[in-house]
């Protein structure tokens, strides 16, 4: 009868007699989400009321290709179960409220812990409430130190074999120790500095979002206080030293203090990080009586090849070299936020080369290894220094951009450390020899 009725055109009469059938909607199972908008008609869960909707039998009882289909992606409801009419071919929520949008929601960020306090290392020996101090300089993380401190290094050993006369090894001694120490201080102050004005986007960063600032261990009045103490004692220790470094210091300390707002303004901080932290050379080779910008040594009163002049074109060759060098070794470091910096607006060369940075870092390498080589040219140096400080920087640059693996924040980390004694090492053993040999000599 039923065939009959279809036959003859009598479907729209029969049909239109049956009763409504009202059938709840189970409700969507805690983590399933809704389809994603611009899938095929045939996965997707049908919202509209259309006769012509292609994912029902005529008959309006199942889904066109089964039930397993409908129970993959069920209508998306709201907590509270709403009623659907489903009668020939219609599928309609009682209210446009009950319908979940199309998108699916944001998964919520993921958990960020809690700070432990350190129980090993040096900040596991000292206070309860020295620690986020002792965080904020960071005086458990000594690399730093170290990378501040080579500079300083370079420029006394390259006024050592430069000077018209033979420096005591104990005067070398006793101004690196300065040095040394000086900079273990500024470089405390200028890590607070940077970490209090960053604090905002610290919280961004997952590594940086404990630092004493950001996580509120220490507000940013304490912060500023204790960053103008290390200052303070700093320039004590600078006062040590003869007045032409304290001249030189002051453009090192101005440039320092940006630093960390060129975070803000410029894809290039680490450009203005090498300018500060290279300086060290001229204040170094100041500090041992060769001043560097003027470069009046004759060639009888300093190595056989130098010319007048010459000397500064050296000092200047060797500052270009270390700027080249902490561009390197700082891009890679923030190579370990790139993400989350680029999140959070930071600007860096890691960022802003982040599809292609290991070309830029070749091309600074190059830079590097060619100043070094116009620094051995123009101080006429001997073999001790092309072999160990030109060509063992060079190897030890290549082995690190070949080696590092950028997208490792471990990786990124551990090179950082190892530049240290792999590219500062090189540099540093090709002046000392040159400088025992003019001793021996």
């Amino acid at each position: 009868m039923r065939s009959l009725s279809r036959i003859c055109g009598l479907s729209a009469l029969t049909t239109a007699t049956r009763p409504l059938v009202y059938r709840p909607i189970r409700e969507r199972p805690p983590g399933r989400q809704a389809p994603p908008v611009g899938v095929p008609k045939d996965t997707a869960p049908v919202t509209s009321i259309s006769r012509a909707t292609p994912n029902f039998h005529e008959g309006g009882r199942r889904w066109r290709d089964g039930t397993s289909r409908a129970r993959a992606w069920p209508p998306v409801v709201s907590s509270v179960p709403t009623t659907v009419v489903r009668a020939r071919g219609l599928m309609a929520p009682r209210s446009g409220a009950d319908v979940a949008p199309a998108h699916p929601a944001a998964p919520p960020p993921p958990a960020l812990g809690r700070y432990q306090r350190p129980t090993t290392g040096v900040l596991g020996h000292v206070p309860a409430w020295v620690v986020p101090y002792a965080e904020l300089a960071r005086i458990d993380k000594p690399t730093g130190i170290y990378l501040f401190y080579l500079p300083y290094l370079f420029g006394t050993l390259f006024a050592a074999v430069v000077s018209p006369t033979l420096l005591a090894p104990t005067a070398l001694l006793a101004t690196n120790g300065l040095f040394l120490v000086g900079t273990a201080v500024m470089r405390g102050a200028a890590c607070s500095w940077n970490d209090t004005i960053d604090a905002p986007y610290d919280r961004q960063v997952a590594r940086c979002r404990w630092r004493p600032v950001a996580r509120g261990a220490l507000s940013r009045r304490q912060a500023h206080v204790f960053t103008a103490l290390q200052s303070v004692v700093g320039a004590a220790i600078l006062l040590q030293l003869p007045p032409a470094v304290i001249g030189y210091a002051v453009p090192n300390i101005a440039l320092l203090a940006f630093y960390p707002f060129a975070k803000r303004l410029t894809h290039y901080p680490q450009v203005v990080l090498g300018l500060t932290v290279g300086w060290g050379v001229i204040m170094g080779a100041a500090a041992m009586g060769v001043d560097p910008l003027l470069g009046l040594l004759s060639p009888a009163s300093a190595s056989a090849a130098a010319m007048p002049g010459a000397v500064g074109v050296a000092a200047g060759a060797l500052y270009a070299a270390n700027v080249a060098w902490t561009v390197i070794y700082d891009t890679i470091y923030a190579h370990q936020d790139v993400r989350d910096d680029a999140a959070a607006g930071v600007k860096s060369l890691a960022v802003r080369f982040r599809h292609r940075p290991k070309p830029l870092l070749a091309a600074l390498a190059l830079t590097q290894v060619a100043a070094l080589a116009a620094t051995g040219a123009a101080a006429g140096l001997g073999p001790a220094y092309w072999v160990a400080s030109v060509a063992g920087c060079a190897l030890s640059l290549a082995l690190m951009i070949r080696r590092v693996d950028l997208a490792r924040p471990a990786s990124c980390a551990a090179w950082f450390r190892k530049t240290v004694w792999y590219t500062g090492g090189a540099i540093s053993a090709g002046l000392l020899l040159e400088y025992l040999a003019r001793s021996v000599s």
